[in-house]
């Protein structure tokens, strides 16, 4: 038979929530607080609703435990208001059955992970807080999950960790982490977009899986790593935001992946640092950095439209030493302090319509290069450059 619980006074003993239709409610004001699980909504029973507009405490083990890894659509929601909150001595939600809607406009937070999905097509959007102080935010192994965030979620290990294929991130708030990484995923075919800011001691926004498609028009942000790096085979990047790291902003190694930057890169090492074969990139606007691109593997393309800056003497702003085989495709500025382009012993084209102010060096291997002296009349201009073979 199907239940209502409301909650409407403080308790000490836990909930259970087991049939199929039931619904809890724990009211504003009120406070559950248990030794260990303070709602038990386990098993295969769909349909049953939650309500949080009140305090639910554990000292121990998960706060909440629902479903069964068994139940594909379980066709429930939990709800915790702006009054309402979550929180773990140790863990806050574990959620097993698939096709759970979760909303929190209030606070979920834990000492370890605050929000465990395994089922498929969990739907989380957080416009409150969510946070762990020892551990992660949100993680989510289903595939085909969906986790928006409008507002902050903290951790002080990974912020969001997604794991399952086809899953989909969407920031419009803050995702900070204090020791590690702001975004991880490893399944296949995820969407991760950032509208808002990512920002992480370790690697900001770290991608494993194949396919994974990677657009930021906010702030990406790494306070000592990689701002952004994938490493599964045909990534797509695409920044019209802002990456910005203290090692290399961007860094792609799988293959026949794709980088187009829109925005603004910049980074005291390089800016994007490619090792992978067939890989384009595509600069239209603003990269600033200590070196500006490398590229390494066979058959990769640069393409600059805008402005490429390395600002340290020792890095080139676009360093091709390292590919066996590569071409640059110049209509904008490459500018550097001392080394504009750096080839190696492969094969490197360089077409140049635009600017290029530096040494070019294009090493060893049979190179080409289109860069007639600079000339007025002409739309080939090398301006202050150097050029040895």
């Amino acid at each position: 038979m199907p239940q209502k619980i409301v909650i409407s006074s403080n308790r000490t003993t836990p909930v259970s929530v087991l049939e199929t239709g039931s619904e809890l409610i724990v009211n504003k004001g009120v406070t559950l607080s248990t030794p260990s699980t303070a709602i038990v909504a386990t098993g295969t029973a769909t349909g049953r609703d939650f309500y949080i507009n009140g305090a639910v405490t554990s000292a121990s083990g998960y706060v909440v435990r629902f479903g069964a890894t068994s139940v594909a659509d379980s066709q429930s929601q939990f709800v915790v208001s702006t009054s309402g909150k979550v929180s773990g001595g140790d863990y806050g939600l574990k959620i097993d059955s698939g096709g759970l809607e979760l909303s929190n406009a209030g606070t979920i937070e834990a000492r370890m992970t605050a929000v465990t999905a395994v089922g498929k097509e969990t739907h989380l959007v957080n416009s409150g807080l969510i946070t762990s102080s020892a551990g992660i935010g949100i993680a989510v192994s289903g595939s085909a999950a969906s986790i928006i965030n409008h507002s902050t979620v903290h951790a002080e290990t990974t912020g969001v960790q997604l794991s399952g294929t086809a899953a989909g991130f969407t920031n419009n708030g803050e995702v900070r982490s204090y020791s590690s990484s702001a975004v991880v995923s490893s399944g296949h075919a995820v969407v991760l977009t950032n509208h808002g800011t990512l920002i992480a001691k370790g690697i900001a926004l770290l991608s494993s899986g194949a396919a994974a498609i990677v657009t930021n028009d906010g702030k990406t942000t790494s306070t000592v790593s990689y701002a952004i790096k994938a490493t599964g085979d045909t990534a797509t990047i695409t920044n019209s935001g802002t990456v910005g790291a203290t090692k290399t902003a961007i860094v792609l190694t799988g293959d026949n992946g794709i980088i187009t930057n829109d925005g603004l890169i910049k980074s005291s090492a390089y800016a994007i640092a490619v090792s992978a074969d067939d890989a384009i990139i595509t600069n239209n606007k603003t990269i600033t950095a200590g070196g500006g691109v490398k590229l390494t593997g066979a058959d990769g393309t640069l393409a600059n439209h805008g402005t490429i800056t390395g600002t340290v003497s020792a890095a080139a702003a676009v360093d091709f030493a390292g590919a066996s085989k590569s071409s640059l495709h110049n209509t904008g500025l490459i500018s550097a302090k001392a080394l504009a382009f750096l080839g190696g012993e492969g094969v490197q084209s360089v077409f140049n319509s635009g600017t290029i102010t530096g040494t070019i060096k294009l090493g060893g291997g049979n190179d080409f290069l289109t860069a007639p002296a600079a000339r007025s009349t002409t739309p080939w201009r090398v301006a202050q450059a150097t050029m040895s073979m």
